[in-house]
């Protein structure tokens, strides 16, 4: 299951300056969606890897209200606190109309399995009747919030385009209308990362129609383009593409160096077909496509559809490709047919904060507790581990 393979993320740290500590690191679990803090000397966790595997031998062992672990030279536990290192999370106020077919609240979705890092299969029973499982996508990290937000609208504006995961609803907070994420149209087919059937000669040309609609229709480069990002339709046996939240306009807002959907589909066939990874390993802008193209011969471990030989498929996407690179080519996304657009993303405002090491100061954050401390509503995210899930509460 991905979430446990990455369970625990190190989002910050802050040590001493003298050689040997103290630190303490910040940690989030996302299987529980709770943050923890891991105290103890520099010299114990040279390496992110080190606090993670510290926090996946102990958070289970813990009680409920103890998410403050102290660690000696040893990464053994020495000690537990409940102080709470929570932050306050300011997701984006929603405006606009509350009715079923636009809005969700969190309180009405039931989790019905953890499917990734916040990203949870989830049931939601509709006023007519009708039950609808649903993925929702979200996030507990304020510099991540944004790229839900962008994601969200480049998913809607994508509605009604059979190459792309349907958009379903924005889900909010039932307190704050604060827009906490949203969902979609659950495909249980699985991706292609997982597929190991036939592989059909229609399904490159539904990519190549995907990626074409992407860049020149809409401006948009997805940026993220591999086979853990397609989905099988097990009821239309056609491709889905999705996850947008690394996706950029054309040389305008998000783009980032080195990302191109054209080659990122050359290695997406490739990787699908021959299970091999190993030419994406590094930075984007230093894998050299040309590698896997030139290559005499493909190592197959897909079948592919009866009477269509590998070099068929070679040469389709070759052709493609070249095309897509010297003749069908936009610079900026205002050259697409229908340049995809969205809503600015409300920058942060510096906020008052009452701490008792700090006295009263400004910043763009706060912790939870000094929030609901002081009578203030913060959303709450902590569940079960995964074996005792119920539902959202």
């Amino acid at each position: 299951m991905p979430l446990q393979k990455y369970r625990f993320f190190v989002n910050e740290g802050m040590c001493s300056p003298v050689p040997t500590g103290p630190c303490t690191w910040e940690v989030i679990d996302w299987d529980r969606r709770r943050w923890l803090r891991i105290h103890g000397p520099k010299n114990a966790f040279p390496e992110d890897d080190y606090i993670e595997e510290f926090a996946a031998r102990y958070a289970d062992q813990v009680g409920e209200d103890e998410q403050t672990l102290t660690s000696n030279e040893h990464r053994e536990l020495i000690g537990v606190s409940s102080d709470d290192p929570t932050w306050e999370i300011r997701y984006p106020h929603y405006v606009g109309p509350l009715d079923e077919e636009t809005v969700i609240f969190r309180s009405n979705l039931k989790e019905v399995e953890r499917l990734d890092v916040a990203t949870d299969l989830v049931e939601y029973s509709q006023t007519d009747g009708v039950t609808k499982q649903l993925v929702f996508k979200y996030t507990l990290i304020q510099t991540r919030v944004e790229n839900v937000w962008q994601e969200l609208h480049i998913l809607k504006a994508l509605q009604g385009n059979k190459r792309f995961v349907p958009f379903y609803r924005i889900v909010l907070d039932e307190v704050t209308h604060n827009i906490l994420g949203f969902t979609t149209k659950y495909i249980p087919g699985g991706t292609l990362e997982q597929y190991r059937g036939t592989f059909y000669f229609r399904w490159l040309k539904q990519l190549t129609d995907a990626v074409d609609e992407l860049n020149l229709r809409y401006g948009l480069m997805h940026q993220d383009l591999a086979p853990r990002n397609i989905l099988i339709d097990p009821t239309t046996q056609e491709l889905l593409v999705f996850d947008f939240d690394r996706s950029g306009q054309i040389g305008g807002k998000g783009a980032s160096r080195g990302c191109n959907d054209v080659d990122a589909l050359v290695f997406t066939i490739y990787e699908t077909l021959t299970l091999d990874e190993s030419f994406r390993e590094g930075l984007p802008w230093e894998q050299d496509v040309s590698k896997v193209e030139n290559m005499k011969k493909w190592e197959l471990k897909l079948p592919l559809e009866d009477g269509v030989d590998i070099a068929v498929y070679r040469d389709f996407l070759a052709r493609w490709a070249d095309e897509r690179r010297t003749t069908r080519t936009i610079k900026h996304f205002s050259e697409a047919s229908e340049p995809l657009t969205w809503p600015e993303y409300g920058k942060l405002e510096m906020i008052e904060v009452s701490e008792d090491e700090y006295g009263v100061r400004m910043s763009f954050r706060r912790k939870r507790k000094h929030v609901e401390g002081a009578g203030g509503y913060v959303t709450r995210w902590e569940r079960a581990a995964q074996e005792a899930v119920k539902g959202y509460n």
